[in-house]
This record gives structure tokens, C-alpha cells and sequence, in this order.
């Protein structure tokens, strides 16, 4: 969502998934991150979530407190 987005954006290739409102929390998820042409397994567009070079990108939960 646009209100999302002011707050986080995704990494690259990734996408916001849906929102859920908790409270003071926004739960949100960080979806397909380094999908951009050209990257593989090998050679990833990003790291995301834990950005170590023995790791793979992966599908991650977000939680954002206010």
C-alpha cells in the first residue's frame, strides 16, 4: 500500500506483501527479494534478510513498531 511504502520498501526485486495493523505494529512481509532479471542462486541480486554470503535471499515476516 502507499502508506506502507513511506514507512518501508522491500529490497530489491522483493515486494511488500499484504498489511496487517497489530496494535503500534504494522506486520508486513518482505516477498521474492532479488527477483531482478539476471540474478541466480549463485549470484544474487541481495542477501536479504540476513545479507551473509553463505545465504540465500528468502521470503521474510517485518514486523514495524511504532
Amino acid at each position: 500500500s502507499y502508506a506502507l511504502r513511506r514507512v518501508w520498501t522491500p529490497p530489491v526485486g522483493g515486494v511488500a506483501g499484504g498489511v496487517a495493523i497489530a496494535g503500534r505494529s504494522v506486520i508486513t512481509a518482505a516477498a521474492h527479494p532479488g527477483s531482478v532479471p539476471g540474478a541466480s542462486y549463485e549470484r544474487p541480486a541481495t542477501r536479504w534478510p540476513n545479507l551473509r554470503p553463505e545465504e540465500p535471499p528468502r521470503t521474510t515476516l517485518v514486523v514495524l513498531e511504532a
